[in-house]
């Protein structure tokens, strides 16, 4: 069986990087970096020394956090 004729249907989460992840909530790149230090910020992922976040997560986490009127 070749590898190059399988083909893997896996579609992949879109990582941002901490500055992509500032733009997308509006948070400063401090506060994503001092939450994720207290753990109280939004799930994210350890590469090698790269912290990512999934758009996902981001979305899941401002959501958590609307409050009624």
């Amino acid at each position: 069986m070749s590898l190059q004729n399988t083909t893997l249907s896996i579609e992949l989460p879109r990582l941002l990087s901490v500055k992509q992840a500032s733009l997308y909530t509006g948070l400063s790149e401090s506060t994503l970096n001092n939450a994720r230090w207290r753990g109280d910020g939004p799930p994210y992922i350890k590469l090698g020394r790269s912290v990512r976040y999934r758009a996902e997560d981001l979305l899941s986490y401002i959501n958590a956090r609307e409050t009624a009127q």
